[in-house]
Parts: C-alpha cells; sequence; structure tokens
C-alpha cells in the first residue's frame, strides 16, 4: 500500500476505543464512547512510573518486549512477577501492593480469568496508581467500573505500546 492510500485501523475494547484514518501523513483519529484518545495521551505523558504486572524474563514474550519498548521511552518500568527477583537488572517485586512507591500505570499481562484479583491487588497499592491499561486479551470488562469507581481510568484490550506510538505523533 502507498502513503497516498487511505488505510483504517481499529482499535479493539472500550477501554480506548478509537479509529485511525487518513494516510501516514495525515493521520486522523477519533474516539468511540469510552476513553478519549486525548486522554490517555495526557496519562502516559504525565507517566514516569510503570509496573508491568506479568512482565516475562524471556525477551521473545510480548510483556517483556513492550516493557523494553517503554523503557527506552524513557519510562522507569518496575517488573511484577511472583516468579523472578530481577529482570533485566531490574528488582521484580512479587505482587502490585509489594512495589515500594507510587506506580502512574499499572499495565496487565496476565490472563483475563484473574482480572478480579488484579483489580484486588491494584486497590491494595498505596498510593493508587492513575491508570490500569489491560493488555490484549488480559481482561479488565468486569472490574472496569470499581477501578474507576476508585478514581483510576481504566484501558481494557488496548496495547500501552501502540496508544503511546499515536500519541507520539499528537504532540
Amino acid at each position: 500500500m502507498y502513503a497516498s492510500q487511505a488505510s483504517t485501523i481499529e482499535g479493539r475494547g472500550k477501554g480506548l476505543g478509537f479509529r485511525a484514518q487518513g494516510t501516514a501523513s495525515n493521520l486522523q483519529l477519533t474516539t468511540d464512547d469510552c476513553t478519549p484518545m486525548d486522554t490517555a495521551c495526557q496519562i502516559l505523558r504525565a507517566a514516569r512510573r510503570i509496573a508491568v504486572l506479568g512482565m516475562s524474563p524471556k525477551a521473545h514474550r510480548t510483556s517483556h518486549a513492550i516493557a523494553m519498548y517503554m523503557k527506552s521511552a524513557g519510562y522507569e518500568i518496575v517488573p511484577v512477577n511472583p516468579g523472578h527477583d530481577e529482570i533485566e537488572g531490574l528488582t521484580c517485586y512479587r505482587s502490585l501492593p509489594a512495589v515500594p512507591g507510587a506506580v502512574d500505570i499499572v499495565d496487565v499481562f496476565r490472563a483475563a480469568e484473574h482480572e478480579h484479583q488484579v483489580c484486588a491487588d491494584v486497590l491494595a497499592m498505596d498510593p493508587l496508581p492513575k491508570a490500569v491499561w489491560f493488555q490484549l486479551n488480559a481482561g479488565g470488562w468486569e472490574v472496569e467500573g470499581k477501578l474507576r469507581d476508585h478514581g483510576i481510568e481504566v484501558f481494557v484490550d488496548s496495547c500501552i505500546k501502540v496508544v503511546h506510538s499515536l500519541c507520539q505523533g499528537r504532540g
């Protein structure tokens, strides 16, 4: 496909419903009835520290690759995985409540059947994060309302790396 040809990319899920249309040089983003893209970009611009729940030490795993991408973009990455003490030279914590200090975003790489436990662990954090990002197929549908009731922005079935990349072009 040539850059002058129009193409459409659609985000999945209601956590960040967006539609991108246009050419590479003239990309137009619109949102569905969920978290506006501008809000996602504001959260990403303001965030400094991301806890990656379910981060794998294996470089070929998606959780590892996305965490390393976000680290290269300037974020402090905090791995959370009970099976490891360290990942990529970073201290790895057994659970979200065990992470010391404030976390801006929790990026979730857990199977959907664990979403209620993820929610409980997020709500046990002190202070609470500003946002929880449930990656594709990581659940979040059943707990989105509860997290929002606590003032946490929630993204469901949304890839933080893709959204970050889109936000980079929005200035």
